[in-house]
């Protein structure tokens, strides 16, 4: 598939790793301070700021899917399928998603919120009065928007056939900058992936390998000679039996005799008397 070959769609949802983490840095901002007089009001001015106005920016201009914030793909050296790609993300399913992701993060700085001040003694920002803290937790909240749309995005590209992106417009580099906000240094130039040859190199499961079968000759002669072997160490049962019967009655005559030499001697001779 076209989606699938693309690089950049796969490292977009790596940062899935990084949000829980940038979860708990938010928790050990806030908790640097008490909550204020209104906390509910803070709370929502301060989502107001980091969160509804880049919502409304990403609204008009979506975040491009070749920009990882940081770096980004050039822009003049896209493909022709690439440039379809692009064309893609205005789908209405990806703004009711911005939307969702949005009051998904409302509710995760209210909770957050609560719950800092068990994290307070661990805060860089011990002692920092509420509004530092707050201002600490913004972008780290902007943030969050950010890898929310492009993981969205992303599943979405990937799930995409190639005949849905083949029948997109391929949009001209003056459209991709006004229609699509790329942000990072444009030095990006990954090479696509080949499927192709990882399916090559692993075989599915029922078909036949091209690879022969090896067949194993036995070894008759070593066999045989190993079984040679064994047979003349092992004794022949008719000679044990005839030396334990000779053995045998040897023991028995010898112990007659011992016992009647005492008698012959306890006789007197005809002359003694």
């Amino acid at each position: 598939m076209i989606t699938r070959a693309e690089p950049l769609l796969w490292i977009q949802l790596l940062s899935l790793g990084v949000i829980p983490l940038e979860m708990q840095l938010i928790r050990l901002f806030l908790g640097a301070s008490d909550p204020g007089p209104v906390p509910a009001l803070e709370r929502i001015f301060a989502w107001a700021i980091a969160v509804l106005a880049p919502t409304l920016f990403f609204w008009r201009r979506p975040p491009d899917w070749g920009s990882l914030l940081i770096l980004s793909r050039p822009l003049s050296q896209r493909t022709p399928e690439q440039r379809q790609l692009s064309a893609i993300q205005e789908s209405p399913v990806l703004k009711v998603a911005l939307i969702i992701g949005a009051l998904v993060l409302l509710i995760a700085l209210w909770k957050l919120d609560r719950s800092a001040i068990l994290l307070r003694d661990w805060s860089p920002l011990v002692g920092a009065s509420r509004v530092k803290s707050l201002l600490a937790a913004l972008p780290v909240l902007s943030l969050l928007l950010w890898q929310w749309q492009q993981i969205i995005q992303s599943v979405w590209l990937l799930t995409r056939s190639d005949q849905f992106v083949l029948s997109q417009p391929k949009l001209k580099d003056k459209e991709l900058r006004e229609r699509f906000l790329s942000i990072g240094l444009p030095v990006l130039q990954l090479a696509r992936l080949d499927w192709s040859n990882a399916t090559a190199l692993s075989p599915r499961s029922g078909q036949p390998s091209d690879i022969p079968p090896i067949s194993l000759k036995p070894e008759e002669g070593s066999t045989n000679q190993q079984g040679k072997y064994l047979d003349s160490n092992i004794p022949s049962t008719d000679g044990l039996i005839g030396r334990t019967t000779k053995d045998h009655d040897e023991e028995t005559n010898a112990a007659g005799s011992k016992e009647g030499c005492p008698e012959e001697s306890s006789r007197p001779t005809p002359g003694s008397t």
